[in-house]
C-alpha cells in the first residue's frame, strides 16, 4: 500500500512549532523590517566617530546590538516559514527580502570592525574606567583587539579584499566540478535494474548487503573522479596557494594558525588530536578486524566497510514515547533542565512530522528573542530518536547562553557547538544500553557509538592529518602533485584501518570528494567535539555532580570566554590527550562487549 505524504494542514497543530511565539502576523513582521531598515541607515552616523569618547563607542556597541537582535528574529521567522513548506511563494517573499537587507547590514556596518581594531590599549582602560556600562563589552573588545597584529593597513586591506574573488576561485571552483558537472555511471541493482549512480544515492547503495552492487558504486564513483584527477589536483593546489597568500599577508605563521587563531585555539591542540588517535589506532585495526569476522567475509575490501553489522533493527518509537524515553535518559542533567527541555514540547518549538513540501533533514534554530525551534521529518526509527535528543541539546545550549548572556555573547563558536547535541545524544545511548533487554537493540546502539567514534574521531582526524602534510609539503616549497597527494592519501588509510582491509586502488582519489578541505583546517573540530562531549556525559551519567554543575554553566556562558577556557572549567583539557584516550579507551570496551553480544545464541 503506497503511504502519501501529508499535507500541512492535514497534521495536528501540536505536532507543528508555534511560530506566533515571534510574529502574530506577517504585518508584524513587515512593521520590524522598516524599524531595522531604519536602525541600518542610522548606523552609519557612527562612521568615522567610533573611538571619539566612551559614551558614542557604546552607543554604537549597542546599536549593533539592537540591529543583530532584530535582524536575527526576523530571519527566524522568514526561515522557519519557509522551511515549514518551500512552495509557499508569500514565505519565499519574507525570505528573499531578509536576505537582500542582510546585504545592506553588512555593508553598512562594515566599517565597524576595522575602525574599533584601532583602538588602543591605553584608550581601552581609559573608556572602561569612565564608563561602566562598557565592561559588559570588555571581552568583546579584547578579542577584536588580538587582531591587531594581523591588520592591514585601510589601503591594504582593501586590495585583499578586492582580490578575495580570485582567491576563492580554486574552491568555487571545486563546488562546481564536485556538485554540478561531475557523472557517474550506471550501476545494476540486485533486481536487474539499471540506475544512474549520484552522489545521494551512493550512499545508499555503499551500504548494500549485496555485495556486487556495493563493490559497482564504490568503483563507479571513483571511476569519475580519475578521469577528472588533474582537475581537482589543481583546485586544491590553488586554495592552499591562496590561503598562504592570505596568511603570509596577515602575519601569521602559517594557515593553521591562521584557522585557528579566531577561537584563539592553540596549534598544538590540532597537533595533540592527531597525535592522541594514532597512539590509539590499534583499537580502530580491532575494529575492523571485528567487522570482518562479524560479516564472515575472507576478503574485507573498503568497500565493505560501511555494511550494517546487525540486521535492521525494526521497532517503532512513538513520538510521545520517544519524549518520555529522552527525559528519563536526561534525568541526571537536573530537575531544571528538564524543566527547560520540557518547554520544548510544551510551548510547540519542533515541527515534528514531514509534509508535503517541509525541507528535509533536521536542525535547530537560535536567537536571542526567539525560542529555539527545531526543526525534524521524524519517522519513528531509533535514529530519529537520537536526532531529537541531539536538536534538544543544541536548543538548551541556545536556550541557557540567551537566558544568562546579552546579546553579544549569545551565540558559541563552531569549536564548541556540537558538544552539548553529543551529550544528550551520550546519555540517551548510555541510559538505553543500561535498561535494554533486547539484544538487538543492545547491539543496534552499541553499532551506532562505534560507528560515531569510527566517523567523527578517527576519519576525521585521518583527513587533518592529510590535511596538515600537504599544506606542510607547499610550506616546505614541495612541488605537490596528483601522484603526491593520492599516494599520501592511500597510505593513510592503511594505517589508520590495519592489516584487515583490503586497499582497493580507487580510494586513492578518495581525498577529491571531501569539500572540507577547502574548508582550512575545520575537520579536527568533529574529534575535539565528540571526546569533550564523551568526558562530560560519561561523568554526568556516572552521578559527578560538579561536572554536571559545570556543564550547566557551561552552557549560561555562550562566548563570554574562549573555547577551551570554557572547557577546562569543567575538566576537559584539549591541549592534553587525556579527553580523546577516554572516549578511544571506551570504544575498545564497545568492541568487546559488541563481540560477545554477536557470539551469543
Amino acid at each position: 500500500m503506497e503511504i502519501k505524504i501529508k499535507e500541512r494542514s492535514e497534521i495536528e497543530e501540536k505536532y507543528k512549532w508555534d511560530l506566533k511565539l515571534m510574529y502574530e502576523s506577517t504585518l508584524e513582521w513587515e512593521k520590524d523590517f522598516e524599524i531595522l531598515k531604519e536602525k541600518v541607515s542610522k548606523f552609519l552616523n557612527f562612521k568615522g566617530k567610533l573611538l571619539k569618547d566612551s559614551k558614542t563607542l557604546l552607543q554604537a556597541l549597542q546599536c549593533k546590538d539592537e540591529i543583530g537582535r532584530l535582524f536575527e528574529k526576523l530571519s527566524s521567522y522568514a526561515v522557519r516559514k519557509s522551511d515549514e513548506d518551500t512552495r509557499d511563494n508569500q514565505s519565499d517573499r519574507l525570505k528573499n527580502k531578509i536576505i537582500a537587507l542582510g546585504a545592506e547590514v553588512s555593508e553598512s556596518t562594515s566599517f565597524f570592525e576595522p575602525e574599533l581594531i584601532k583602538l588602543s590599549e591605553k584608550k581601552k582602560v581609559q573608556f572602561l574606567d569612565e564608563n561602566d556600562s562598557l565592561k559588559g563589552y570588555e571581552h568583546y573588545l579584547n578579542n577584536i583587539m588580538r587582531f591587531k597584529n594581523h591588520t592591514l593597513s585601510e589601503s591594504e586591506e582593501r586590495i585583499l579584499a578586492s582580490a578575495s574573488e580570485i582567491l576563492e576561485s580554486p574552491s568555487r571552483t571545486f563546488s562546481k566540478l564536485n556538485d554540478a558537472d561531475i557523472k557517474f555511471g550506471n550501476i545494476t541493482l540486485e533486481d536487474g535494474n539499471i540506475v544512474e549512480l549520484s552522489k545521494g544515492n551512493y550512499n545508499i547503495y555503499i551500504k548494500s548487503h549485496n555485495r556486487e552492487v556495493r563493490k559497482q558504486a564504490f568503483e563507479t564513483l571513483y571511476k569519475s573522479y580519475e578521469g577528472l584527477k588533474n582537475t581537482f589536483t589543481s583546485t586544491i593546489i590553488g586554495d592552499i596557494k591562496a590561503n598562504y597568500f592570505i596568511s603570509k599577508n596577515k602575519k601569521f605563521d602559517s594557515p593553521l594558525q591562521m584557522s585557528l587563531y579566531s577561537n584563539n585555539i592553540d596549534v598544538k591542540v590540532y597537533e595533540n588530536v592527531i597525535s592522541a588517535v594514532n597512539n590509539n589506532l590499534d583499537k580502530m585495526h580491532k575494529y575492523i578486524k571485528m567487522k570482518k569476522d562479524v560479516l564472515g567475509l575472507e576478503e574485507f575490501h573498503i568497500y565493505d566497510m560501511y555494511v550494517d553489522l546487525i540486521e535492521e533493527y525494526d521497532i517503532d518509537y512513538k513520538y510521545e514515547d520517544a519524549i518520555d524515553l529522552i527525559l528519563k535518559a536526561l534525568e541526571p542533567l537536573g530537575e531544571e533542565y528538564i524543566k527547560n527541555v520540557k518547554k520544548a514540547f510544551e510551548q510547540r518549538w519542533i515541527d515534528v512530522y514531514e509534509n508535503v513540501g517541509k525541507r528535509s533533514g533536521a536542525y535547530s534554530s537560535f536567537g536571542y528573542d526567539t525560542p529555539p525551534f527545531i526543526l525534524l521529518n521524524y519517522n519513528g526509527k531509533l535514529d530519529s530518536v537520537s536526532t531529537l535528543a541531539h536538536e534538544l541539546g543544541h536548543s538548551m545550549h541556545s536556550y541557557y547562553a540567551a537566558l544568562k548572556q546579552p546579546y553579544i555573547y549569545h551565540n558559541y563558536s563552531i569549536f564548541l557547538a556540537e558538544i552539548a547535541s553529543n551529550v544528550n545524544e551520550m546519555l540517551l545511548n548510555m541510559y538505553m544500553l543500561e535498561h535494554s533487554s533486547n539484544k538487538k537493540e543492545k547491539m543496534s546502539l552499541i553499532n551506532d557509538f562505534l560507528e560515531s567514534v569510527k566517523g567523527s574521531i578517527y576519519r576525521q582526524t585521518m583527513f587533518a592529518e592529510f590535511e596538515k602534510a600537504i599544506y606542510d609539503m607547499e610550506g616546505n616549497k614541495q612541488t605537490l602533485t596528483e601522484e603526491d597527494l593520492s599516494n599520501l592519501y592511500y597510505e593513510l588509510n592503511k594505517k589508520y584501518y590495519g592489516d584487515d582491509l583490503i586497499y582497493d586502488n580507487d580510494i586513492r582519489y578518495e581525498w577529491m570528494r571531501i569539500p572540507h578541505f577547502y574548508y582550512q583546517f575545520y575537520v579536527y573540530q568533529y574529534a575535539t567535539g565528540l571526546a569533550a562531549s564523551f568526558y562530560i556525559a560519561n561523568e554526568i551519567f556516572n552521578g559527578n555532580e560538579q561536572v554536571r554543575n559545570d556543564y550547566i554553566e557551561f552552557l549560561e556562558s555562550g562566548s563570554s570566554e574562549y573555547p577551551l577556557d570554557l572547557l577546562k572549567k569543567m575538566g576537559v583539557d584539549m591541549t592534553k590527550e587525556e579527553a580523546m584516550n577516554n572516549i578511544l579507551d571506551y570504544f575498545d570496551k564497545k568492541i568487546d562487549e559488541f563481540i560477545m553480544l554477536s557470539k551469543e545464541n
